[in-house]
């Protein structure tokens, strides 16, 4: 996994970039995990707080683009706090 820099980031965000942790898995299932900028168009570019995302490329159906909550602190905390609910109950 490569760094960014916090001036990269700064410089990326002056020209509308975010930063996405990405792990893409090729067709040999190579997986590789990185940080990486992508700009208004990009499928990810507003997945934010609590949402994650799957971006899968296909030959037949084109790019499709799963978007759903995962875990924040919120729903981590929550999920605890139901966890301590059930064992005293």
């Amino acid at each position: 996994m490569s760094a960014i820099s916090i001036e990269e980031i700064q410089a990326a965000e002056k020209l509308g970039l975010r930063v996405k942790h990405l792990v893409t898995v090729d067709n040999s299932l190579k997986v590789d995990i990185r940080p990486e900028f992508v700009d208004s168009e990009h499928p990810l570019y507003g997945v934010e707080k609590v949402n994650n995302a799957v971006l899968i490329k296909t030959d037949l159906l084109g790019d499709l683009t799963l978007i759903g909550a995962g875990a924040g602190a919120k729903p981590t905390a929550s999920a605890v706090i139901e966890d301590f609910i059930s064992l005293y109950t």
